[in-house]
């Protein structure tokens, strides 16, 4: 897949129909599109000054923070979807083949759910930029990041990254697992099925973690997952896994099987030191220790 243009930045200047049509839908949104940064800009000069205020630091080193050692950009942008919430600050990044879009919530001390992409496959671009919203996270006192996990492996890659499912939200998630535990049984010895049962309440913060890494293999896997492709209604067919990479030799994992193509929403705590091992060794940055470097050099001022 391509570059690809996002309703964030329009400066490559379309066709004059197709570029009122973006206005139009940014303003449908409640993004004023006066305030988006132009083409030379990293951001508009209102959003500069009320992220100075609430991060004690200045856009571009922010900026440089996140982006660190990520392969060539070709756009970096923050901008303020609503001017009339000064604590709200959405960054959008870009390269060939990979984005990373995200909000944070200074009221909230929090960083909201967004959008990443790397085709690159290079099992580096995506771990990086995943690791360096933590590391921004932590320079500028935030203290959880929220993730939707979802589409083909969001679920189990998230979940080997350390994240928990929202409290009260694991319902749905433990009876479709459920469903594909029930598909595979007679693989199975009880231990194995009682191990799952175990993990599946989601009692302690480290279950979801567990059960991505429950590493027996499926072989000839395609006939069960096609079922439960069939009763779960979800797009993610044997074939497209396997064009993308996602099978290997019609093989998954029992936690790949369990957690492939399932959705539900996440959170890190940046102060849990168990979620942040978890989160270093999977991105294989050390977040905490690159945070700690950039506070040192720029002390971040207090806000609320």
């Amino acid at each position: 897949m391509g570059s690809f243009v996002t309703p964030f930045d329009h400066s490559d200047a379309p066709p004059l129909s197709l570029r009122a049509l973006w206005r139009g839908a940014l303003r449908a949104v409640g993004i004023p599109v006066g305030d988006l940064p132009a083409a030379h800009e990293i951001a508009r000069p209102a959003c500069r000054a009320h992220f100075e205020r609430a991060a004690g630091m200045d856009v571009e080193t922010f900026m440089g923070i996140v982006t660190q050692d990520l392969p060539p950009l070709t756009r970096q942008r923050m901008f303020q979807r609503d001017l009339d919430n000064p604590d709200l600050f959405t960054v959008a990044i870009e390269g060939d083949g990979f984005e990373d879009v995200y909000t944070l919530n200074f009221a909230k001390g929090s960083i909201r759910p967004g959008s990443m992409r790397s085709d690159l496959r290079d099992r580096v671009t995506g771990r990086r930029m995943f690791g360096l919203r933590a590391v921004g996270g932590l320079v500028v006192s935030i203290k959880d990041m929220d993730i939707n996990a979802g589409f083909a492996t969001g679920a189990y890659v998230w979940a080997r990254a350390g994240v928990t499912i929202k409290e009260g939200q694991d319902f749905l998630l433990r009876k479709r697992i459920q469903g594909r535990l029930d598909a595979v049984r007679h693989r199975l010895d009880d231990d194995t099925i009682a191990t799952v049962q175990r993990l599946i309440a989601f009692q302690q913060d480290d279950d979801l973690a567990t059960l991505a890494g429950l590493s027996q293999p499926l072989p000839n896997i395609k006939e069960d997952w096609t079922l439960c492709q069939i009763v779960e209604s979800h797009s993610y067919s044997a074939a497209h896994m396997k064009e993308n990479g996602f099978i290997q030799n019609d093989t998954m994992t029992l936690g790949q099987f369990l957690l492939f193509a399932q959705k539900y929403p996440a959170t890190i705590r940046l102060d849990n030191p168990a979620q942040m091992d978890k989160l270093e060794s999977f991105t294989r940055i050390p977040v905490r220790a690159l945070a700690n470097a950039h506070t040192a050099l720029r002390p971040v001022a207090p806000h609320a």
